[in-house]
């Protein structure tokens, strides 16, 4: 089958089955999605998500490994065996830091295509904000004078400042940190997570003081959203659950001193006991600490009572637009 990778879906062009699919392929994560039209939302049919760790090493070399392309690969044949078994004729298929980065992105994208039919879009970090807003723009409370974003990827992290009342979104940064490159740049050790709240405070700095976050959290109550594997994980730690749950992770409120503990439990352990906690898994222990150190350092100038945790992210950003040609949101 070749896949159709729908850039603007035709509303005239209506398969019998109606279903959509849309990929992520991050510097840490590919993740797909597919779902079928729902009143203001979208149905999920089936979902997937792998690590691949394609921006392993691309901190240094500036380059996309060959196995970590053979990786992602690998993954994204899973991928359209899963699209075909629904007959999934819309896809759209994007990549984010890790892509725009590399200098042999050609190549991988050449590769992908002749392996798996599937054509990939390397977006910018704007469209990445803007699909990173559109994944969860439902969860943004009107209670609220202000929301703030945290969207904590593998090779970036996307901070956004709603006006809830308009659900307008005044302002975006793609900032050039993500639990993959800290990771690297500090070696994953333990003792380094004060630099790595240290860098992302740094960061996130200019773009806290020029849309005075700082002075408004002090003021008001702001809402902090958290939209990555990052905040799911404290949301579910802080429950305790044995087993990821999706319904009561999404949208779930946490104290942020019980956000604070949590992660100073995590710093006392090492990665491998890190990745058996229910939830971590293996392989994650050393990216974990990094979010967290990301999470601390965005949020440090700022006053935070709690945490939203977000369980969704790019690929269902990407299929909300598919199924209601949204239009444009910055």
């Amino acid at each position: 089958m070749k896949l159709v990778v729908a850039m603007l879906i035709n509303q005239n062009n209506c398969y019998s089955n109606n279903l959509y699919g849309a990929i992520d392929i991050g510097t840490n994560n590919c993740r797909m999605l597919i779902g079928q039209k729902v009143d203001s939302g979208f149905l999920k049919i089936d979902s997937f998500s792998r690590i691949v760790r394609l921006g392993d090493g691309l901190d240094s070399t500036g380059l996309l490994s060959d196995k970590a392309i053979e990786r992602t690969i690998s993954v994204l044949k899973v991928c359209v065996q899963r699209l075909e078994s629904h007959s999934v004729k819309n896809l759209r298929a994007v990549a984010t830091a890790a892509c725009r980065r590399a200098s042999n992105v050609k190549k991988f994208l050449r590769c992908v295509e002749n392996s798996t039919g599937i054509k990939i879009e390397v977006i910018s970090p704007q469209e990445e904000a803007r699909l990173a807003y559109l994944s969860c723009r439902s969860l943004v409370s009107k209670s609220h004078i202000n929301t703030l974003i945290i969207d904590i990827g593998g090779g970036s992290t996307e901070l956004l400042w709603v006006d809830p009342s308009s659900l307008n979104l005044k302002s975006w940064i793609s900032l050039d940190i993500g639990v993959v490159t800290l990771t690297e740049r500090y070696s994953g050790e333990l003792f380094s997570f004060n630099k790595m709240v240290e860098e992302s405070s740094n960061a996130a700095h200019e773009f806290i003081i020029e849309n005075a976050v700082n002075k408004l959290s002090e003021g008001s109550e702001i809402q902090v959203i958290g939209t990555s594997g990052t905040a799911t994980t404290i949301a579910s730690i802080f429950l305790g659950l044995k087993q990821f749950n999706h319904d009561r992770v999404d949208g779930l409120s946490i104290p942020f001193n019980e956000v604070r503990e949590t992660i100073q439990r995590l710093l006392k352990m090492n990665y491998q006991d890190l990745s058996t906690l229910p939830c971590v898994g293996k392989g994650r222990g050393d990216i974990l600490l990094a979010g967290c150190a990301i999470l601390m350092g965005v949020v440090s100038s700022l006053s935070v009572n709690k945490l939203v945790a977000a369980d969704r992210g790019l690929r269902e950003g990407v299929l909300y637009e598919l199924l209601h040609n949204e239009g444009e949101l910055i």
